[in-house]
């Protein structure tokens, strides 16, 4: 007994001074112990996270320390054990988390890391119930002593102000300098995208904040060696694209939107270009959920004769595809990120957050809630692949065109039942040839550019017929055309370049009433060109009896009471008159800032209302968001059309201009003014300025490798189509008459 318990002993010290030897080459390598120690916070994260998930909606968290079982308990005590080497290293240095003299994990934080999980001594016992203490925090009462109040981990992430860190400082900093070298943008996009990306990360919610650390804790060795020896620079403009491709999918959207409308070299270029590659999500979870929705639709246990391509194809705001094989035959599955719905869940309530903090909502006007909004309603669409499905079907009917070499991807008959069984988190379809057309934007030479060029022509006047020709059974649209959901096979068999469209998330149809409405619309812009006076004043007038009649007939304005009516009547009667004066701007601005002081006035006491006992704590904030609505109306209004000498909306149709730019300015006012639209106008316009974007950035490809090509400026093919619409409107009213 004597020999085996001596024998216990000596292998306990041996694996002590094991140990021991273990901690001295970790401590010594410096950049095993900053792996070990993003390993950490990985995991730090992931529990952190966990706890702050068990509080419900205002409880405090001190609520955490009641809500974990004794097996969580022991599990946190084991994930701490598994880390103890790093946690004692910790005390040796004072960047570990730093690359390259950049912060992966902000300063703040790590010194709170250090402070609070750091063992002084090799073998300090690891108390499972104290680091839940140092992560959640609370305020501790014991018997005959003095309250202590402990600030965890979760409370300091809060606390932590994320605009004031390098790389979103940075990029808020280049993206500025880029809305100075570009003023068309500045009036469009960077207007919404500006204050939003000051104030996102500021008001993202603890669960986002400590997700996205997570995910910078787990690409460190991505950055690290994708980075190398290269500039500072770099390392910061690939950490800036990592903060991006972890942030929500509203967030990301407008980015790869913003890729398109600026045009040319700026600040932002190289974290643009950077967003399309995300991280994957692990390939045996995509392989499992493919052969699971293969096994769903064939009706088949097993599958023979499946290979499955771990690297994914793409990566999207929402999901990713991957190719696989079966039966001989080459597919592609769509498949939504892991736990997107939820990161969108979040995002949509910090944006309301942002929307109601009185501090910045001057920030925010009717009419940039509007654009965001509208976002946000694509993206419900596209997280339903049901909806897709049914796009699909209907986009091949009305792109598919092999004389203009336009292609469709479909839904394969082999999976014919995927159509019958629904699955909005999974979707096969046939595979795409070639390339997206960004590849080819940013690495083609000009053969390979002017070809490509020559096919978007093509597609810009598809897309215009299919959504407003009279003559075709559906007007249908792709709402998201940018440069990724386009791919081009250049190499063809039959020696023709063809394009594939494919993401049908954002794709509708245009009712027939709408569309005369849009042709109507069209046609009245076109005729305010004219050197005649009393003519262009009629063409703006009866331009705005069409605008405020689609508006009201589609019920585009929500809370459309008397009082909403008035204001838009407002806004058409003096922000739409050829005729008018700054006094009438000036005498109106009068008037509505007064209207917006009484209903402050009222909101104000419906907030003392809901204080009350016994209140009618719902009734009262509907009204409250009805008024703030209106306020916003008006601040959209004062702060636009009604503000100042000149009017652009007028400006613009005034001018000899192109129909395109000036349906662009009007509905960017419209917008900008609180101007809600249809959406299926926003969408079809969405996809429109994208094709434009697109033509415009590869001729200027072209034009900079001195290249001989066919140039046709888009607004002037756009004015072709639209001039051939308005015949077969005519002729097909006519017809019917």
């Amino acid at each position: 007994m004597l020999q085996v318990n001596t024998l216990r002993v000596f292998l306990l010290l041996m694996s002590l001074l094991g140990s021991k030897a273990l901690v001295a080459r970790t401590i010594k390598n410096k950049d095993a112990l900053k792996k070990d120690f993003f390993s950490f916070v990985v995991d730090l994260s992931r529990w952190a996270a966990k706890a702050q998930l068990k509080l419900k909606e205002r409880e405090s968290r001190q609520e955490i320390h009641f809500r974990f079982s004794r097996d969580e308990y022991y599990k946190l005590e084991q994930t701490f054990e598994h880390h103890r080497e790093v946690l004692y290293g910790l005390s040796k240095y004072t960047d570990l988390n730093t690359y390259n003299g950049i912060e992966i994990l902000p300063k703040d934080l790590y010194l709170f890391i250090r402070h609070n999980f750091l063992l002084s001594k090799r073998h300090d016992p690891i108390d499972p119930y104290q680091i839940l203490v140092r992560i959640a925090g609370g305020s501790f009462h014991f018997p005959g002593k003095k309250e202590i109040v402990v600030k965890g981990f979760l409370e300091k992430v809060d606390e932590f102000t994320m605009s004031e860190w390098l790389p979103v400082s940075s990029f808020i900093n280049h993206f500025k300098d880029t809305l100075t070298l570009d003023s068309r943008l500045a009036k469009h996009l960077g207007r919404i995208l500006l204050p939003l990306i000051h104030h996102y990360y500021d008001h993202m919610d603890t669960v986002s904040r400590l997700r996205l650390f997570k995910e910078l804790a787990d690409d460190y060795k991505d950055i690290s060696l994708a980075q190398g020896n290269k500039p500072q620079e770099n390392s910061l403009n690939e950490l800036v694209i990592k903060i991006f491709q972890n942030s929500g999918p509203v967030i990301i959207k407008f980015l790869q939107q913003l890729q398109e409308e600026a045009m040319g070299e700026s600040p932002i270029t190289p974290i643009l270009a950077g967003l399309k590659h995300s991280k994957p999500m692990n390939p045996r979870e995509a392989r499992s959920l493919t052969t699971a929705e293969l096994r769903k639709i064939t009706g088949q246990s097993k599958l023979s004769d499946f290979k499955f391509d771990k690297k994914p194809l793409g990566i999207a705001s929402i999901a990713q595809t991957h190719r696989f094989f079966y039966r001989g035959r080459p597919y592609i599955v769509k498949l939504q990120k892991n736990r997107v719905r939820d990161v969108f869940e979040r995002e949509k309530v910090m944006l309301a957050n942002i929307f109601n903090n009185p501090d910045i909502a001057s920030e925010f006007d009717k009419g940039m809630k509007q654009s965001i909004q509208n976002m946000i309603h694509g993206i419900e669409e596209e997280l339903n692949f049901n909806v897709e499905r049914q796009n699909i079907i209907q986009g091949k009917r009305s792109y598919s065109n092999e004389a203009a070499n336009i292609h469709v991807v479909s839904i394969p008959l082999a999976f014919k039942n995927s159509i019958a069984y629904k699955s909005q988190n999974t979707l096969i379809m046939s595979l795409a040839n070639g390339v997206p057309l960004g590849d080819v934007m940013v690495k083609g030479g000009p053969e390979d550019l002017s070809i490509a060029y020559k096919r978007m022509l093509g597609l810009y006047s598809s897309y215009i017929y299919n959504g407003l020709s009279p003559e075709v059974p559906t007007n249908f649209y792709h709402g998201d055309l940018h440069r990724e959901n386009v791919f081009i096979d250049l190499n063809s068999d039959d020696g023709h370049a063809k394009l594939t469209l494919i993401d049908f998330g954002n794709a509708g149809v245009i009712q027939p009433r709408l569309r005369r409405s849009l042709i109507n619309i069209m046609q009245h812009t076109k005729h305010t060109n004219t050197r005649f006076e009393s003519f262009q004043d009629s063409a703006i007038l009866k331009l705005s009896q069409e605008l405020k009649k689609l508006i009201v007939e589609t019920n585009a304005m929500k809370n459309n009471d008397n009082e909403t009516q008035n204001l838009l009547n407002t806004f058409f009667q003096v922000c739409f008159n050829p005729n008018g004066s700054v006094d009438d701007k000036s005498y109106t601005s009068r008037r509505l800032f007064e209207q917006n002081e009484e209903l402050e006035s009222q909101k104000a006491l419906l907030k003392l209302e809901i204080s009350k006992e016994g209140a009618d704590i719902k009734a009262l904030e509907s009204k409250i968001e009805k008024i703030t609505d209106q306020m916003d109306f008006i601040r959209a209004l004062t702060g636009n059309c009604l503000n100042g000498v000149t009017n652009p909306l007028l400006t613009a149709l005034g001018d000899q201009n192109t129909v395109s730019e000036k349906l662009a300015t009007v509905f960017q006012e419209l917008l900008k003014n609180g101007i809600a639209l249809p959406k299926e106008l926003i969408f079809f316009n969405k996809s429109k300025s994208l094709l434009e974007g697109i033509l415009t950035n590869i001729a200027q490809r072209l034009d900079d490798a001195n290249a001989q090509y066919h140039y046709i400026e888009p607004d002037d093919l756009f004015e072709k189509e639209l001039n051939n619409l308005s015949k077969s409107q005519q002729s097909f009213f006519s017809f019917w008459q």
